[in-house]
């Protein structure tokens, strides 16, 4: 997914992905849609929040029909986490390109957490939120999710590794850090569902595993650390 360069992001919601990105034509029809239903004025309240769910819906269909018909992507790794831990998320991130894949995090995107912490109104914030989770989604082969005595309480993460299996990120393909002290009764049962890794030896030996560079899963694309600095080791490193 080295299409996502959050270096060459605008801020332009039609614009936010280039041509060769999966689901652009997609993710455009939907902020079109939108866009058309932000300028009406003759409708509120539940007609208004049902407009919007079509919406949301009709772009979830119309990503399904481009999975179905595209090669599955280069190696890209979603990576999921709470805000309060995006250094540890992008420490991750950081290991995962040691290894030759491409990454995602939404902290990297310099047009997403503008979204999330602007003054848009719920839920037309979370629908446009959640719409970049599915592209991202889309673009993905991997996940790791970031667990930790405070993530627990994220909404967002369980959505992730719930809507990754509909993007054909299979149990095998999706993997869960879990701080020292934190466990899966305490992150979910459903954590039960991913390899738990407990430190940088694990992530590593997680990585290599990953059947890349034959089908049909994906082929590494060499990806590339996007900002200039390490990131800060983890606890366990």
């Amino acid at each position: 997914m080295s299409t996502f360069d959050w270096r060459s992001a605008t801020g332009n919601l039609l614009e936010r992905f280039p041509d060769n990105v999966r689901g652009v034509e997609a993710w455009q029809a939907f902020i079109r849609r939108l866009s058309e239903l932000m300028r009406r004025t003759d409708i509120g309240g539940h007609e208004y929040y049902g407009a919007l769910h079509g919406i949301f819906d009709e772009y979830i269909r119309a990503l399904d029909d481009v999975q179905k018909g595209n090669p599955t992507p280069e190696c890209c790794v979603f990576v999921s986490h709470k805000r309060c831990d995006e250094d540890l998320a992008a420490r991750i991130a950081w290991i995962a390109v040691q290894k030759g894949f491409d990454y995602w995090l939404d902290v990297h995107d310099p047009v997403l957490p503008v979204i999330a912490g602007s003054s848009i109104p719920s839920p037309l914030r979370e629908t446009i939120v959640a719409a970049f989770v599915e592209m991202a989604l889309l673009n993905a082969t991997h996940l790791i999710a970031v667990h930790t005595l405070r993530s627990h309480t994220s909404l967002w993460v369980p959505y992730e590794i719930g809507r990754a299996k509909s993007r054909d990120i299979w149990s095998a393909q999706v993997s869960g850090w879990f701080e020292p002290g934190q466990v899966a009764p305490i992150a979910g049962e459903y954590t039960y569902l991913m390899e738990q890794l407990a430190n940088r030896a694990d992530i590593d030996r997680w990585l290599a595993a990953q059947p890349v560079n034959r089908p049909p899963y994906c082929t590494v694309p060499k990806g590339t650390w996007k900002r200039p600095e390490e990131p800060p080791k983890l606890p366990s490193e």
